[in-house]
């Protein structure tokens, strides 16, 4: 009698020959596994930029995005365990962000950039929105070569970070 699960294929052949079984075939052994699953998207934006004083800028827009996203299915089987993660309902996720920088130039050679990022998504009826924060410092010490000091705070749905 057999008392002691084993998860390896030599301890199954090992114990299936102990107690007089014929081996299974090579066919049996391989494990096999399938994994799908996609991302469309459909995006349109726009921006548009003014010219405050002689050393300000300001770029403001507007984009929209349709996500449409296919979740994964998954499939693993051998002869120890089938399992079978069957795909999950699709769905559409819909993204509105607006934007507006300012971009001011300290003579010639530094350049302080602040703005913010207005992110919305929508799926299934409920909304989510997200101020999202940045500011960036360049300082050119020559005219090839330059530091950038910058801060941004992003979010983003969890299918567009993979």
């Amino acid at each position: 009698m057999l008392t002691k699960a084993c998860l390896t294929g030599s301890c199954v052949r090992a114990a299936a020959a102990a107690m007089g079984a014929e081996p299974r075939p090579d066919s049996l052994e391989k494990n096999s596994s399938d994994f799908s699953s996609s991302i469309e998207d459909f995006s349109v934006s726009d921006k548009a930029s003014f010219q405050v004083t002689h050393n300000l800028m300001n770029v403001t827009g507007i984009a929209y995005t349709i996500h449409f996203f296919h979740p994964a299915a998954f499939n693993l089987s051998d002869y120890r365990l089938d399992t079978t993660i069957s795909r999950v309902n699709s769905s559409n996720l819909r993204e509105l962000n607006l934007f507006s920088e300012f971009s001011y130039t300290i003579k010639g050679r530094n350049e302080l950039r602040c703005g913010f990022r207005n992110s919305n998504y929508f799926i299934e009826q409920k909304g989510y929105s997200y101020i999202e924060p940045r500011i960036a410092y360049k300082h050119e010490i020559l005219p090839n070569l330059s530091m950038k000091f910058s801060y941004s705070f992003m979010t983003q749905p969890l299918h567009l970070l993979s």
